[in-house]
């Protein structure tokens, strides 16, 4: 009696495996038909999507699609991670991104050096923005060591003058070149 229960028992839990499945497999088809009609309302076209059949629930497909999805899943993954490094070696950034890997990853061991860290993290900070540190020193000899924010006010209050002096110039020009026209109609009268 045990073993019939048991065999019934697993026998259900089966059939409601294959439900769930199915039921999947009508919510993906479903999702991709919501995304066609969304997309032909956004941009007026029909999204081509391959095969856009609807899935047959009566097979036993869903333990062999598993399977073949994972291996299919990480060759995916795979491709992709080689197509963005060929873009990377293309664009020059693999030396860069190395670095940065090898900094981060001696962080997170624990391991420092001497003083020179310092250094080599700013550069690579500087190499991951794009921007090249050694101009802005260059700029800053002969200055007092200045803080961020005083800097940056200093070149505010900069900016300011310069745009002050360039304002009152054009008001010079459009002043004089108003007195020009009215001497002008004055001589000639």
């Amino acid at each position: 009696a045990q073993i019939a229960f048991l065999q019934g028992e697993r026998k259900g839990q089966e059939n409601l495996k294959k439900d769930l499945v199915r039921r999947i497999k009508m919510l993906e088809y479903a999702l991709k038909q919501e995304r066609a009609k969304y997309h032909k309302l956004k941009y007026g076209t029909e999204l081509n999507q391959g095969d856009m059949k609807p899935p047959n629930y009566d097979s036993d497909e869903g333990n062999e699609t598993e399977v073949q999805s994972q291996p299919n899943s990480q060759l995916i993954w795979k491709q992709g991670r080689q197509l963005l490094r060929q873009y990377l070696q293309e664009v020059g950034y693999t030396d860069t991104i190395l670095d940065v890997k090898s900094k981060r990853v001696r962080t997170l061991l624990g391991l420092s050096g001497d003083g020179s860290e310092r250094e080599t993290e700013k550069n690579q900070e500087s190499m991951v923005n794009g921007t090249d540190v050694e101009i802005k020193q260059k700029v800053m000899i002969g200055k007092p060591d200045l803080t961020d924010s005083a800097s940056l006010l200093e070149t505010f209050k900069f900016l300011e003058n310069a745009a002050a002096e360039f304002s009152d110039e054009e008001e010079d020009d459009d002043i004089d070149g108003r007195e020009r026209t009215i001497m002008d109609t004055s001589t000639v009268s």
